[in-house]
């Protein structure tokens, strides 16, 4: 009867044809039915073993579960109590109350339009005596005389700073459009080239808005717009559609 037998010197043999470890009780002459039984009492133990290992790492793997869900907790714990200690009280609700009543819209327009400034009973009649100036007097309500007597003073000072590019410009031809008839070419030119709005004895700041020079002219139109009209309650602001600049300049109106 032959016995397998491990030789320590020929290791290479066992990698080259490795052998279960119950190899070495195993009789050669066995039957094929005692070498099963004995391959399957092997698979009995080895599943007995994986078993009782999964076991243990289930069990081990609970343990970390639970010690951190119960760290977690008391972090969550920890930090709503901060949140309680640091958090200030909520303040208390205070109904807003307007200073000014609800109104609707009314006129108040200069002494000359005398017809327009009673208060509408209806946005109807507000609406008809509006359209009752004509496009001149509207245009005259925020540009009256004073306005035009300032810019023609601020243009006229500015013209006395002639450039040198006058003294060659020779042409002096008409455009074929109806404002010929009432400015020729070349005053619409130096108009154009010398209008100025703010007075020229203001010296401009290095580090000013960009809209600086425009501002008496355009504190001067807010005023009016406020005279004159007061809009009513209820009124919405809406961006205007303007040509984008660099600055990015931006026109919001009132609506109502």
């Amino acid at each position: 009867m032959a016995y397998y037998t491990e030789y320590p010197a020929l290791g290479i043999l066992d990698d080259l044809n490795p052998a279960p470890l119950n190899a070495a009780s195993m009789n050669l002459d066995d039957s094929e039915e005692e070498v099963e039984l004995e391959d399957n009492a092997y698979a009995a133990v080895e599943h007995a073993d994986m078993v009782a290992r999964n076991e243990e790492e289930e069990e081990e793997e609970e343990e970390v579960e639970g010690d951190c869900e119960e760290e977690s907790h008391n972090t969550s714990r920890a930090t709503v109590r901060d949140l309680d200690r640091e958090l200030p009280p909520p303040p208390r609700f205070r109904l807003l109350i307007h200073p000014s009543p609800e109104h609707t819209r009314y006129l108040t327009l200069p002494s000359e339009f005398s017809s327009c400034n009673t208060t509408a009973s209806t946005d109807a009649d507000s609406t008809r005596r509006i359209v009752q100036l004509t496009p001149g007097s509207f245009f005259q309500l925020h540009f009256p005389d004073t306005e035009f007597n300032t810019l023609a003073e601020n243009t006229n000072a500015y013209a006395e700073y002639k450039n040198t590019g006058l003294y060659w410009e020779g042409s002096h031809e008409f455009p074929v459009h109806d404002i010929m008839r009432y400015m020729s070419k070349f005053r619409f030119e130096q108009l154009k080239r010398y209008f100025h709005v703010v007075s020229v004895t203001v010296q401009s700041r290095s580090q000013c808005h960009w809209t600086e020079k425009l501002q008496p002219l355009a504190r001067n139109l807010e005023e009016r717009f406020q005279a004159y009209m007061v809009p009513g309650s209820s009124v919405a602001i809406d961006e205007m559609m303007a040509k984008p600049i660099p600055q990015g300049f931006k026109m919001l109106a009132l609506y109502e």
